[in-house]
């Protein structure tokens, strides 16, 4: 506060004082003593009117306070709302003339102007309409409608022929989950918000489109779809990619074939379970390829070294920062020594990590991608974590989920209650990055693994991959100097640990000089090929090879 004293106030923007008062009227009078002390501020009487503004509104909202009781548990924390009400509605005066759709879509505006939350401002917005009399009885269905349904759930409603879409659509993933998939109803949501997302931009682009403009029923995307060719099913799904943007700093990796393959992998989806397609058989033989040569590719290939998994001192702020909440440390240990992916993490039930008397086991099973029950080890950190986490649950059900959402002890927790509990917790640690995910732990054991010697088959096998390569995405250490210190050589006795510091130099030295030699009888396309797994081989070669007594022939890398 002292540092305000010290401020030119004749330079400082009139906006930028008010955003510091905000919605608190105390503010306003502590600038009001601090504007007023020189009587030079040139913007004084626009100050002074909305400070004016401000204390009448503290009035009214101190009325509402007393008369209704707002510290009702029903209205906890809601005062700062009506603030914002206020200020946005000029004293409510506006909520006896607007409509109840446009209401929310006023509260939209405050919502994202202000980073309120929404469902306490659609109650204080009733209880301000109901108290001046102004019917309110839509609000629930149209809030419903707009914020609590998933897109895919709004699609359904708009029309009898987008219901048919979506439950056909549905019926056609729930066959393949119920082989595949672990989790099946998020998974289920997941894709079927994809796939109605793009019908939906086929309408609007049908909708901007002069050429289709004759079709005068409703939905016009249904005449359209009996009407066209395959040229134009390929030159819909072109134009609606302009309006997808491309997350290039959230790609999987540098194999990555294209920026729209998920776009057009999508949309030959949802267009192969339409009903009345004229096209429909060559839609079904249409290969993605044909229509990604059309399409311009705006991924930009990440840089090689872009982190993607954890250090070990994240790890601990994350596990010393969890320390209060018991279940979220299971869970953060499951993903940490275990690397189940998020979707089987939270259709775990009791019995899976506890026998009959309620002790945690030593070793179980899970279902994991694929259907593919996967054994996994609990380490005895893990063991006791689970005792704690269950000892406060009341009572305990061995065919209940392990963890459970917290208003509803039969549903199991969302995969994306964990990423953002988890994006909370590593801000609160102060980690940032494009790898604050549940999966990037997959990544940070594949790589804790690796880095400690292990063969990239067994590391495989332990995490549940049914190819190699999919293991070999996951490893992102490309520095020789990490990779040598930890290897087995039998044949030169080089084991883990060394004892006597002089044989860890000796022994050093001789694998650097097998490693050279090994170098040399590359071909020029293993060359090539090393080169891309690890852009920065030429230096770490050099770097080798200055401490090797190994003369290097046959294109060298330095």
């Amino acid at each position: 506060m002292s540092e305000l004293f010290d401020l030119n106030y004749n330079t400082v923007p009139l906006d930028t004082i008010l955003r510091w008062c905000g919605h608190f009227h105390t503010r306003y009078l502590y600038m009001h003593a601090l504007l007023s002390r020189d009587n030079h501020f040139t913007q004084m009487a626009e100050f002074e009117k909305r400070q004016g503004h401000a204390l009448k509104r503290e009035k009214i909202v101190e009325e509402i306070n007393t008369e209704y009781n707002i510290t009702h548990e029903k209205f906890a924390g809601s005062l700062m709302t009506f603030r914002f009400l206020y200020d946005y509605f000029d004293a409510y005066v506006d909520f006896t003339t607007l409509t109840e759709i446009d209401v929310i879509e006023r509260m939209d505006d405050i919502k994202s102007n202000e980073n309120c939350n929404i469902i306490n401002l659609v109650k204080c917005a009733k209880f301000v309409m109901e108290k001046n009399g102004v019917p309110c009885d839509n609000m629930d269905k149209i809030y419903d409608l707009r914020y609590r349904l998933r897109c895919h759930e709004r699609f359904r409603l708009m029309s009898d022929w987008h219901r048919l879409v979506c439950d056909t659509a549905e019926q056609k993933h729930r066959q393949r989950l119920a082989k595949s998939s672990s989790c099946i109803e998020e998974t289920l949501a997941f894709h079927l918000t994809h796939e109605m997302n793009k019908v939906t931009l086929f309408e609007d682009h049908l909708e901007n489109d002069f050429r289709y403009k004759c079709y005068t029923e409703n939905p016009k995307i249904k005449q359209f779809l009996r009407e066209c060719n395959i040229d134009d099913i390929v030159d819909m799904i072109c134009h609606t990619y302009a309006s997808v943007k491309c997350r290039n700093e959230r790609v999987k990796s540098q194999h990555t074939k294209h920026s729209a393959l998920q776009h057009v992998n999508y949309c030959l989806s949802v267009l192969k379970v339409i009903p009345d397609v004229t096209c429909a058989m060559q839609i079904k033989t249409l290969k993605p390829s044909i229509i990604l040569n059309q399409i311009e590719d705006k991924r930009e290939h990440p840089d090689h070294e872009l982190r993607r998994h954890f250090y070990k001192d994240e790890v601990e702020k994350l596990f010393d920062m969890c320390k209060g909440d018991a279940e979220f440390t299971c869970v953060l240990r499951l993903l940490h020594e275990t690397g189940l992916r998020v979707n089987a993490l939270v259709s775990m039930k009791i019995s899976n990590v506890t026998d009959f008397n309620g002790t945690p086991k030593s070793e179980t099973s899970i279902l994991d991608k694929g259907r593919k029950l996967r054994t996994i080890l609990l380490s005895d950190n893990m063991r006791a974590d689970l005792e704690t986490h269950l000892a406060q649950r009341t009572p305990i059900d061995r065919n209940g989920f392990l963890f459970t959402q917290k208003n509803n002890y039969n549903k199991h927790m969302t995969t994306m209650y964990v990423r953002k509990q988890l994006i909370k917790l590593a801000n609160s640690c102060g980690i940032h990055g494009i790898h604050i995910h549940p999966h990037a732990f997959r990544h940070t054991l594949v790589n804790n693994l690796m880095s400690m010697g292990n063969d990239i088959h067994n590391v495989s096998k332990f995490l549940g991959h049914s190819s190699i390569s999919t293991t070999e995405q996951y490893y992102w250490t490309s520095k020789i100097s990490d990779i040598v210190p930890n290897m087995t050589i039998p044949w030169l006795n080089r084991f883990k640990t060394l004892n006597d510091s002089e044989e860890d130099s000796d022994t050093e030295q001789i694998a650097i000089d097998i490693l050279m030699v090994c170098v040399s009888m590359l071909t020029q396309e293993q060359r090539e090929a090393l080169k891309q797994r690890i852009p920065n081989i030429d230096s770490i070669i050099g770097q080798l090879y200055s401490s090797s007594s190994v003369t290097m022939t046959n294109g060298d890398f330095c």
